[in-house]
């Protein structure tokens, strides 16, 4: 973004990463009707989705989404230290672009470059988490630690 001519830092990283590989459980406080919902990923696929209460409007929502809705679409890491992760009442502050936020999102990604095509657009803010990238910490505790 350019300001008065000058270069400033981008208000995120957004980018579909290569998720082949991705081994583990990504766990929300709600999604679908349900409340504490675990997606389970093996070899890059969401594998099951539980939840701790809502299983069965959590089953069926799961149900309606078609195409890639098992895949990850793209992360975004927040850079903005301008912009809190949360604003008045509680409201998000613009696609959670505050340092420090970790953005995931599940099924489609055309928006963002990539091949991923499903009715399923679930993004999943995650204000407390680390993030590393091979040695380097980019995120710890929901505080961006880069510059």
């Amino acid at each position: 973004m350019c300001r008065t001519g000058a270069w400033s830092a981008p208000d995120a990283l957004r980018f579909v990463p290569d998720v082949q590989t991705t081994e583990g459980r990504l766990v929300v406080p709600q999604w679908g009707g349900g409340q504490q919902v675990t997606f389970a990923f093996r070899q890059g696929r969401v594998t099951s989705v539980t939840a701790k209460t809502g299983q069965e409007a959590v089953n069926a929502a799961w149900a309606r989404a078609t195409g890639d809705k098992d895949r990850i679409a793209e992360l975004v890491l927040g850079m903005n230290p301008k912009l809190p992760h949360t604003g008045p009442g509680g409201r998000l502050p613009y696609y959670g672009y505050g340092a420090g936020m970790l953005r995931i999102a599940l099924g489609d990604n055309w928006e963002s470059g990539g091949a991923n095509r499903s009715s399923l657009e679930a993004w999943f803010y995650l204000s407390d988490t680390t993030v590393t990238a091979g040695n380097v910490t980019l995120i710890k505790d929901g505080r961006l630690v880069i510059q």
